[in-house]
């Protein structure tokens, strides 16, 4: 990313970074007292590292993929392509449109502020989808912490942008 558009996106990224961070310290003191070292039971699967070569794969093909059509989307279409490109690939995976966000605005195709109105989108939509895979994995009660712990640092993100910059047409 550009010195231009990190400068742009730190105020929020901070922001949603002690917020992010607050939350899970709090949720992880909660959850210690429910968490147990009991040995697993027979049978039950090998726990696997963090590190697997093909998942790694999988990813960096993710982020090409989608680095190409975010690119062509703002070619072909301007910047309604860009935002919808963003959103679409954001449903299924954040990271992926924030480097191709970050790799237009390095190669000057794009403004630090579509940079910041990007990251804001891509984190609502792929918000979305946590939340609804939330809600069907363990219902509203359990989905209710996960979607406010999504939703509290997007809104307050797009508040300080808001703050910073005003309303753009």
């Amino acid at each position: 990313m550009a010195p231009q558009a990190a400068l742009e996106a730190l105020p929020v990224c901070l922001l949603g970074a002690l917020v992010c961070g607050g939350m899970g310290w709090v949720l992880a003191r909660r959850s210690r007292a429910a968490w147990t070292d009991t040995p697993r039971p027979a049978g039950a699967p090998e726990r696997r590292g963090p590190l697997r070569l093909r998942e790694a794969l999988l990813l960096a093909f993710i982020l090409s993929a989608v680095a190409v059509a975010v690119s062509w989307a703002r070619t072909q279409f301007g910047s309604l392509g860009l935002f919808g490109a963003v959103a679409v690939a954001a449903f299924a995976d954040v990271h992926a449109p924030i480097v191709s966000l970050a790799g237009l605005q390095a190669a000057g195709s794009i403004t630090p502020a579509q940079v910041l109105d990007g990251l804001l989108l891509a984190f609502l939509c792929n918000g979305i989808t946590r939340s609804i895979t939330a809600v069907a994995a363990g219902g509203w009660r359990f989905a209710r912490a996960i979607v406010m712990a999504l939703a509290l640092p997007l809104l307050l993100g797009a508040g300080l942008m808001l703050l910073m910059h005003g309303v753009r047409a």
